[in-house]
């Protein structure tokens, strides 16, 4: 993992640690979608529950900040962080702005 995702996940652990384990637990409200978020220890998965529905985000690679993209119901979704600033995508389309709650 690069010096850079490893700073990230520093800031996030200690923003948002929830529990001593491999998991970081956090909430997101991006206009009216509520985003639960457990980040994986390694850093490369999201598991999400957006809107009530659980779905799986895979790292990808980003120019700035940390980039995890997947797919639900036929719709790219993106959840992009950098610092403490998180933004919502569907299908490439505008940015969702977000608020840790």
């Amino acid at each position: 993992m690069g010096g850079n995702m490893r700073n990230i996940l520093v800031c996030l652990c200690a923003m948002f640690v929830v529990s001593a384990c491999d998991m970081y637990e956090f909430n997101l409200q991006c206009d009216s979608h509520d985003v639960g978020i457990n980040l994986s220890g390694d850093g490369e998965h999201l598991d999400v529950n957006l809107d009530g529905t659980k779905m799986t985000l895979d790292l990808a690679i980003s120019a700035s900040g940390v980039r995890y993209v997947g797919t639900l119901n036929g719709t790219d979704v993106t959840l992009w962080n950098k610092g403490s600033d998180w933004m919502l995508f569907f299908d490439d389309g505008m940015p969702i702005y977000c608020t840790v709650k």
